[in-house]
Formats: C-alpha cells, structure tokens, sequence
C-alpha cells in the first residue's frame, strides 16, 4: 500500500502544478467537477465524494464562492440546507481545465500501457466503491 500512497502523491503534484496555472487546486477542481451535470450538491454531500472534512470543504467552499465559481442553490434540501450549483463562470473555468487535467491523468505518461492504466483504474475504483 506505500507503492500506493507515494505514487498518489506524485501524480497529486503534477495535478497541482497543472492546475495551478487555472488558479485551481485539486480537490477544488474536482468539487466542480461534482458539480457539474447535477442539479445541486450540499456541503456534506460535496465533502463526502472529495474525502475531505467539513471544516476544510466549508471553507474551500466559501473561496469558490468567493469567486463565483459556484453559487448557493435557491433551492433548499433537507433540513434546510441549501445545496450548491456550478455558475456559468466555474462551468467556464472548468471546461477549459478539464483537457490539462485529461492529460495530466493520462497514466501513459508513467510508463503504463493502455491496457495497465484501464486495469489500475478499474482496481481503484473497486476500491473507493467497495472500501
């Protein structure tokens, strides 16, 4: 498990190092990305797909908020949380990061094979699904 904890913190950097130049860290572009496609997330929600922990997501969400890269919902959820939503602006900002971070997530460029890169993906996602 080492192997994976230090190959995670590789790819990470280079993430981080692609996004930056978007003025994006990893775990903020991938709440955007969860929100993209849906209607609205809520803070739990959103700290619950990205493993983060609601005081950290609280404030990253405050920032992208900030921003106007997401928006609080006008709609409430249950308990009266009021869910988030992808402005026009963060949808803008994270169609044009998504081919960067296509390639910086392209396991070839680490001497995987296609085939290798499917089969490791395939495993994590096991992993996160079933862990």
């Amino acid at each position: 498990m080492w192997s994976l904890i230090r190959a995670s913190r590789k790819i990470e950097r280079v993430l981080a190092d692609v996004l930056a130049a978007y003025g994006l860290t990893p775990t903020q572009f991938s709440v955007l990305a969860q929100l993209d496609g849906v209607l609205a997330l809520t803070q739990a929600d959103l700290a619950r797909t990205t493993f983060e922990q609601p005081p950290s997501m609280a404030a990253l969400l405050r920032g992208l908020e900030n921003r106007n890269l997401i928006a609080r919902s006008p709609a409430r959820g249950r308990g009266n949380r009021q869910p988030f939503e992808l402005t026009n602006q963060g949808r803008v900002l994270l169609s044009s990061a998504r081919p960067a971070v296509g390639s910086a997530n392209d396991l070839r460029r680490y001497g995987l094979s296609s085939l290798e890169a499917t089969f490791l993906n395939t495993s994590l996602q096991s992993i996160l699904t079933n862990g």
